[in-house]
């Protein structure tokens, strides 16, 4: 779930997502909040407390975007997020040499040191996905595997028929 810049003006936003949550059985740990690496600059302090209420919600806590222009190493040390997703900045085309797969091996092994799983968006082909294997990436995100696709054909991919019908959720509207 992605968060904006407007829920960390609201105090209860966590309210809506624990209800959710309760409403339809997930489980918190199966529910994974994702703060854009820019937000991490306004305001350190607040976003140190949201992301403790998150995890005292029960929820994973995610920095997307990782790597797309306002990284700072330093803040890791304060930060305390679940995963690194490192932003599909990285595989432009004219970026996959040597260097830029340094760059990426070295954001996994920075992951693996601070017990945060990793993923990178964006992957498009298949050499991109094989070197995120030989360097044992956790997860991987893009077109390699799909394009987004509408809810009944997503179900006919991950699960041979569709759910339709089966499951009700609320309309965006009302969530």
């Amino acid at each position: 779930m992605n968060m904006s810049r407007a829920h960390l003006g609201d105090p209860d936003f966590l309210k809506q997502y624990k209800a959710i949550a309760q409403k339809y059985h997930v489980p918190g740990a199966l529910l994974e909040i994702e703060l854009t690496e820019s937000m991490f600059f306004e305001n350190v302090d607040g976003l140190i407390e949201v992301i403790s209420k998150i995890h005292e919600a029960g929820f994973l806590c995610a920095m997307d975007d990782f790597g797309s222009g306002y990284s700072s190493l330093s803040m890791l040390t304060d930060i305390h997020v679940d995963s690194l997703k490192l932003d599909k900045a990285f595989w432009k085309p004219g970026r996959e040499g040597d260097r830029a797969h340094d760059v990426i091996a070295m954001a996994v092994e920075l992951g693996r040191r601070l017990n945060m799983l990793t993923v990178s968006e964006g992957v498009e082909t298949v050499s991109q996905l094989e070197f995120l294997r030989k360097i044992r990436y956790d997860l991987v995100q893009g077109y390699v595997f799909s394009k987004p696709v509408p809810a009944p054909e997503f179900e006919m991919l991950a699960f041979g028929r569709s759910l339709s019908g089966h499951v009700s959720f609320e309309e965006p509207s009302q969530i």
